[in-house]
């Protein structure tokens, strides 16, 4: 599905990300994770492509992304950036109707995805609410409604989510309601690549893992398997402990 091949980028003179390497399948949930100016954003943006390596190659269903026309990846990617702005005051359903856009599939098709988009974000009573007007959470919540209504089909097969930290500004009940979202489009065949700052909703959603950190990536793993107090306390430099719940393992920090 996703395959970056000797990936270098750098803003100017500053090095961001140095021989990149690393493949995602089809239908895979994959969290990358890593303390905070790692390059985790930047990698998305490559992904998504609002940003050009300066050398590598990025390939999108063995195809090379920067052969691939805009309104093509359209139909296939959605891509949920960290921060997003609108300029005019939308009312949810016509910010909704943007993501119907690039489709040129039938009136019952974009019904259903407007219509699924809306039950997985909880926003049941909000299509004509002014966006101005929302809270923060509220805006990430539409924004992703839209991102999923660009893309949603009954078969998922050959599309990707891209969601750069999704629960950021949520409460815990919209964090998990986001990424239950993400991993029900998984389960239809939709690759999700998420960024996360918090390795126990990593663990708690995603198949796999991959680590950033001093401008490498680290090989993709297992997310059950890469929690462990070795791997946390190098990643973040921080002091943790793993506890055991349900078979699962999980952080706290401390």
């Amino acid at each position: 599905m996703i395959k970056l091949s000797n990936i270098n980028f750098s803003y100017g003179n500053h090095e961001i990300l140095r021989d990149v390497n690393f493949e995602i399948s089809e239908g895979e949930f994959c969290a990358i994770l890593g303390p905070n100016g790692a390059g985790k954003s930047t990698i998305m943006k490559l992904i998504g492509a609002t940003l050009i390596q300066n050398s590598g190659e990025i390939f999108f269903n063995s195809q090379n992304l920067k052969n691939l026309p805009a309104q093509t990846l359209a139909k296939h990617r959605a891509f949920l950036e960290q921060e997003n702005y609108l300029s005019f005051n939308y009312s949810v359903k016509e910010i909704l109707n943007l993501g119907l856009f690039p489709r040129n599939d039938s009136f019952t098709e974009k019904k259903s995805a407007y219509e699924n988009a809306i039950a997985l974000c909880d926003l049941n009573g909000f299509e004509h609410r002014s966006f101005f007007n929302l809270s923060g959470g509220e805006k990430k919540r539409v924004l992703l409604a839209r991102a999923i209504a660009q893309i949603y089909s009954e078969d998922m097969q050959g599309k990707l989510l891209l969601l750069d930290e999704p629960s950021a500004s949520l409460d815990p009940y919209h964090s998990c309601l986001i990424l239950n979202s993400a991993k029900t489009l998984s389960k239809l065949g939709c690759t999700v690549i998420a960024i996360l700052h918090d390795p126990n909703l990593a663990v708690s959603y995603a198949d796999t893992v991959i680590a950033i950190k001093d401008k490498k990536v680290f090989p993709k793993i297992d997310a059950q398997n890469f929690i462990t107090k070795e791997n946390i306390s190098q990643l973040y430099g921080a002091s943790c402990n793993i506890i055991d719940y349900n078979n699962k393992a999980y952080v706290f920090f401390g």
